[in-house]
């Protein structure tokens, strides 16, 4: 910013604001003003101000501001205005300052009312002279070129705001005026010191004179002569101008690069030439001069030279190929005209070998004016576009280009995107199988919105044909045109669209699981549908053996099919399955669905199979897949260590589905299967290159069908795409121990037992008999019955003596041989109390039975008796009566036509006896 050096006046000049003041109140004001010493050290800031500011690449901006500072302080408008008109005047400067010879600083002067005009016009002058003086020192005088008089600084203003103002480069202007008073300056220097040391001890004695606060304000500045020799003397010692253009023109890069670098500016001109050091490197073709200038911020452009030149003007006159190119590919501006209207291209030589360089600096083409969709098919669009015309400064259209970018993604298949996370590792960092990667490559588009362009197009009114586009999808293209001297501007973007289509093409089949007699078949559904939604799948399968036969190949080759009628003594070539008519194919129409798979049974075991698949929607069928297969019908998963109670499966995982963990079902295989018949043996087996896993707890000589399946990131699958075994069958063994024998003591006597137990497994044969051991009282156990029912569950034990305690255990026999004993029954103590015997249906009738027994042994005191009836198609035992005193009884409200059973039981003081053996089935009698 620029400093508060100059102040305007805190009292007009004229004494009296607003009116006219006549010089003698001029002069007295002058006299009434601060000291004379106050006004020189402000000129002498002001000047050092203006020094400074002449290294300013703006100081033409500078000193008009000073002007308006200095103007600021003259607040009488008459003065001002002269003053003004005077600063900006091309009058001479004799005529607006005139030497100051009779009137010294300091001295004050005060013109006389009717003097003569002469003394009056002399006093005004001179007191003109003294009320401007406020920039300067009246003591500081520079020596003026032209008139060899003495000028203060408010004349060097004067100086400066003319060469400034009539100068192109007001920077260059202020340089060339120090230049031409430098000898001056230097003459000058041992006045001006003299004048500079009288004028500082007069400084330092008035301060010494005065008081500490007044020496505060009255401060000298830093003397005006050092100031001038460090500011301006600098300036005034910069090299040659003309030695630099002329360095320029002879190519030596090293005096440019010293000069550059020790300050000089790029932006002179030669004295004589009157063109700048670019122009003159450009003039005679003098490249390395030319990086060196425009590597230091030469201005390309400039016209500093005769008619306006610029340095691109010079080149083409001489037809400098080379600083032509330099100079376009630094930034140099083709379309500017020198003085005379003429651009670069047309000073160039008139000569044929000089055309190319004419058209290299004619204007680029201009901006394409139109362009529209002609026709849109599924994968290329035929776009139409004016012809651009070439102007009077432009060269002839050589091509065209047309560029299109991809502006919505191409819609893809949601069913697709699903099976193929399912195929691609969750983990970003595991690797993933090449299977996968080639498959997916093969039916994707590149990722993301592609740009591409076609150049070198030759216009034709039928259109441009823009190939290899995506179905239903939109784009943006534009066109520009390119001729000698560049391309031209991009047209207007436009949106075109695609057409619709049939879908893309499926993925090729692969085998999910297997069995000897059937495959299950996956596929990567189609990527994109192209626009229309999809109806369905043709899903077709052959018969390799119906078309082909098989050659063993090389030792690790496998087999390689040859057709039927090839020469077996001679390799052919590889069957084509797609040569294979249509109509021999067998085929499946199938709608789409969430998990792309399909299962073809039936087949003879280990058979060899090929598949193809193709997708429809509204435009139409897709082109087949790739061939699958063949693919041999085998067990996916197998069995092996097949024990009488374990079996150790082995499965191969999908090489292409990520699966996170496995399942494990098995159902005992009697029938067809059902799902709830399935029970889960485990859930969490991780996944492995090679799956196994160990069943156990199963029966011997048992028939088991195991299912598997995966869990992936969208949960379990579903079983149809799992892997089933055929039917295993255990190992047969001996049978299992039966469960424990116990007594039902409803059913138990006195002397008898009713023993129940469950029979074990037979472990494969079936059990032939079965055998009870007991032991009576904690004695040696002995064989006590053979049951031939090899199914028997309960056996009553008779002819059993009262009181005593009874063990028992049994065991069963298939033809493997003899189980083991079950564990002991509990000891069974038969009652000591003899029950009632005898027990008869006396008589009988329609709603009633009468029943008798034998009295109780003699000696037994009987309280009570206790009667149960059993309806034989009705429930268990129940109790009918239970204080008898007598020992008969008559069962009344029975049922007509029902037959009952019946059985009694007794209380003495030691308690109940046991119940009777139950009474044969007794019917009652018919109404009538």
């Amino acid at each position: 910013p620029d400093p508060p050096l100059l102040r305007p006046s805190e009292t007009a000049l004229g004494g009296v604001r607003g009116e006219e003041a006549t010089m003698e109140d001029l002069a007295m004001s002058a006299q009434w003003e601060q000291e004379e010493a106050d006004r020189d050290e402000a000129g002498m800031d002001a000047a050092r101000w203006l020094f400074q500011k002449v290294h300013s690449q703006n100081a033409k901006k500078a000193i008009e501001s000073l002007l308006q500072r200095v103007s600021a302080l003259v607040e009488n408008p008459s003065l001002r205005d002269r003053l003004i008109r005077s600063m900006r005047s091309d009058e001479d400067l004799s005529v607006a300052f005139r030497p100051r010879a009779s009137v010294l600083p300091g001295k004050r002067t005060r013109a006389r009312r009717g003097g003569d005009s002469s003394a009056n016009e002399h006093a005004k002058e001179h007191l003109f002279q003294q009320s401007i003086a406020h920039l300067g020192d009246s003591t500081l005088v520079i020596a003026d070129v032209e008139s060899k008089e003495h000028v203060g600084p408010f004349q060097l203003l004067k100086i400066m705001y003319c060469c400034v103002s009539k100068h192109s480069d007001p920077h260059d202007g202020l340089r060339d005026l120090f230049a031409k008073l430098r000898a001056n300056v230097l003459s000058e220097r041992p006045k001006m010191q003299d004048r500079a040391a009288k004028l500082s001890e007069a400084k330092m004695k008035e301060r010494m004179d005065a008081t500490p606060a007044e020496q505060a304000q009255t401060a000298p500045s830093q003397d005006l002569l050092a100031v001038f020799d460090t500011d301006v003397i600098n300036i005034l010692g910069c090299l040659d101008n003309d030695n630099f253009v002329r360095a320029a023109a002879r190519n030596d890069t090293q005096l440019l690069s010293e000069s550059i670098a020790n300050g000089q500016s790029v932006h002179v001109k030669h004295s004589l030439l009157l063109y700048t050091p670019l122009h003159a490197a450009a003039d005679f073709g003098q490249m390395r001069s030319l990086t060196v200038l425009i590597g230091a911020g030469a201005a390309l452009d400039s016209q500093m030279a005769p008619c306006g030149k610029t340095p691109l003007h010079y080149a083409a006159e001489h037809g400098r190929y080379d600083v032509v190119n330099e100079l376009l590919a630094a930034g140099a501006a083709k379309n500017i005209n020198d003085s005379d209207q003429r651009r670069p291209w047309e000073c160039c030589p008139d000569d044929p070998k000089y055309e190319h360089l004419a058209d290299i600096l004619k204007d680029k083409p201009s901006k394409v004016a139109a362009l529209g969709l002609g026709e849109a098919k599924s994968h290329e669009l035929l776009i139409n576009f004016a012809e651009t015309i070439p102007g009077y400064h432009q060269s002839d259209i050589d091509t065209y280009t047309v560029e299109w970018t991809q502006a919505t993604a191409h819609a893809m298949n949601p069913d697709y995107i699903r099976t193929k996370s399912l195929m691609h590792p969750i983990d970003p960092d595991a690797p993933v199988p090449s299977e996968v990667t080639r498959l997916t490559t093969r039916l994707e588009d590149p990722p993301g919105l592609t740009t591409r362009h076609q150049a070198g197009i030759m216009w034709r009114p039928e259109g441009f044909v823009i190939p290899g586009l995506h179905p239903d999808t939109d784009y943006e293209v534009r066109v520009n045109a390119h001729n000698v001297a560049g391309d031209g501007p991009w047209s207007a973007r436009v949106l075109m669209r695609t057409s619709t289509t049939v879908p893309a093409v499926p993925g090729m089949p692969l085998v999910l699981k297997s069995t000897r007699t059937s495959l299950t078949v996956a596929w990567l559904p189609v990527p994109y549908e192209n626009g229309k939604d999809l109806v369905g799948y043709e899903f077709q399968r052959l018969m390799c053996s119906h078309v082909a036969t098989a050659c063993e190949g090389a030792e690790g080759a496998g087999v390689t099919w040859r057709a039927k009628d090839a020469a077996d003594n001679r390799d052919g070539e590889a069957f084509e399955w797609n040569s294979v008519p249509f109509k021999t194919w067998m085929r499946y129409r199938l709608k789409p669905q969430e998990e792309p798979s399909f299962t073809v049974a039936g087949l003879e075991p280990h058979t060899h199979v090929v598949f193809r698949i193709r997708a429809i929607n509204e435009d139409g069928w897709s082109t087949f897949s790739e061939i699958g297969g063949p693919y041999r019908a085998e067990d996916f998963i197998e069995s092996s260590n097949v024990g009488s109670r374990t079996v150790e499966l082995h499965w191969r995982p999908s090489p292409t589905v990520v699966t996170l963990r496995w399942e494990v079902q098995v159902r005992l295989h009697t029938g067809p299967a059902q799902d709830d018949q399935y029970s889960t043996v485990a859930d969490n087996i991780v996944d492995a290159p090679s799956m196994r896993f160990v069943a156990t707890a199963l029966r011997p000589g048992s028939t088991y069908m195991f299912r598997v399946r995966g869990h992936d990131r969208f949960g379990w699958r579903s079983h149809q795409t799992g892997l089933i075994t055929h039917p295993i069958k255990t190992v047969a063994i001996a049978p299992d121990a039966p469960s424990m024998p116990f007594c039902n003591g409803l059913w138990s006597t006195a002397t008898t037992i009713l023993l129940e137990w469950t029979p074990g497994w037979c472990n494969g044969p079936q059990i032939e008999e079965q055998e009870i051991y007991w032991s009576v009282n904690n004695g040696p156990w002995e064989q006590r019955e053979l049951l031939e029912d090899p199914v028997a569950t309960s056996y009553r034990v008779d002819q059993l003596r009262t009181g005593q305690s009874y063990a028992f255990k049994v065991r069963t026999r298939n033809e493997l041989g003899w189980s083991d004993f079950s564990i002991p029954s509990d000891l069974i103590t038969t009652n000591s109390i003899a029950c009632p015997h005898d027990l008869r249906v006396n008589n009988r009738g329609i709603s009633w039975i009468e029943l008798m027994w034998s009295p109780e042994l003699p000696g037994v005191v009987v309280e009570q008796y206790e009667v149960q009836q059993k309806q034989l198609d009705g429930d268990g035992w129940a109790t009918i009566a239970a204080n008898i005193h007598e020992p008969r009884f008559l069962a009344e409200h029975l049922k007509p036509l029902k037959k009952f059973q019946f059985r009694v039981r007794f209380r003495t003081v030691g308690g109940w006896s046991a119940y009777t053996d139950p009474t044969e089935p007794m019917q009652t009698v018919r109404r009538y």
